[in-house]
This record gives C-alpha cells, structure tokens and sequence, in this order.
C-alpha cells in the first residue's frame, strides 16, 4: 500500500472510531485486464442498532454524492451490513460504500426453502475522490442454491467471447 492509501484508511478509520462503531478491516485486490489492483480495502460496520444520524455523518465524510445519499437512506433500513471501501490505481481513486442484505435472503430462504428465485444483495455507490460528480450505483444479485454445474456455466458465458 503507498502512502495516498493508508492516508485514506487513517481518514475513514477515524471517522468510524470518532463514533465509536465496531467495525473489521479487510484488504483486498481487484483483478482486471491483466492487473492487479492492490490498493484497496473494505470495512465492514453492522447495521443494526446503528443510527441513521452515524450512517450518515459517514457517507457525509466520505463526501458521497446526494443523489446517492438519497437511495441509499431509501434503502438502510433492509441492510446488515455497510461495507465502506477504497479503491485506487494509476489513474483515479475511488470511494465505495455497499448496502448488504444478506440477512434478508438468508431469512427467506429458511422460511421458503422452494422459493429460489435471484435477489438483490448488495448495493454499491462508488463515486471518484476528487470529483464527486463521476459516480456510479452498481447492484449484485444473488442465484441462491445454484449447484456448481450452474456456477461453472454461468461463468464460462463470460469467458466464451473473451479474447487475450
């Protein structure tokens, strides 16, 4: 990690410890076009019993676009989890925040084992430390109960036209 990204880490860690939230820190690395990007990270906060006012003096600090400030107070109140990442290479730093809702899907698949339909579990606001503006919300679905045949024939789709 270079000296930019632990200055982000420090900066996040001391606004999360400023409200006295438990949280765990991941680092992780991205791999795209023959690169590996290594300058990345997620902490990881429980939802509950955590105030809307915490969340978002968080998102608030991290300088989160208001259009994504918005849909994502729409949709807190169904997370378990917030994941708050950094991602930097060459070219640009990110800031992202994920809404998980694990919980949600893990609950309904208890109760209606047959009911496996995809479902949301994630949602990703990813915006650009220096100008705000350049943003982006991404969602990932889950295809629960999938048996590995399925997983390797999903995957194998997105390679089949994938050239070096």
């Amino acid at each position: 990690m270079n000296s930019k990204t632990i200055n982000n880490i420090k900066e996040i860690l001391e606004i999360i410890e400023s409200l006295n939230l438990e949280y765990d820190i991941e680092k992780s690395f991205k791999i795209i076009k023959s690169t590996i990007l290594q300058n990345r990270f997620l902490i990881g906060i429980r939802c509950e019993k955590k105030s809307v006012e915490q969340i978002t003096y968080i998102c608030t600090k991290m300088n989160m676009p208001d259009k994504q400030l918005k849909i994502f107070l729409e949709n807190l109140s169904d997370a378990n989890m917030l994941l708050l990442g950094f991602e930097e290479n060459e070219n640009h730093s990110i800031y992202k925040i994920y809404l998980e809702f694990w919980d949600r899907l893990k609950n309904r698949l208890y109760n209606q084992p047959k009911h496996i339909k995809s479902e949301l579990l994630y949602i990703g606001f990813k915006w650009n430390q220096i100008d705000n503006t350049n943003n982006v919300i991404t969602k990932y679905i889950c295809h629960p109960l999938l048996t590995v045949r399925s997983i390797v024939k999903r995957i194998s789709s997105f390679y089949n036209n994938y050239d070096d």
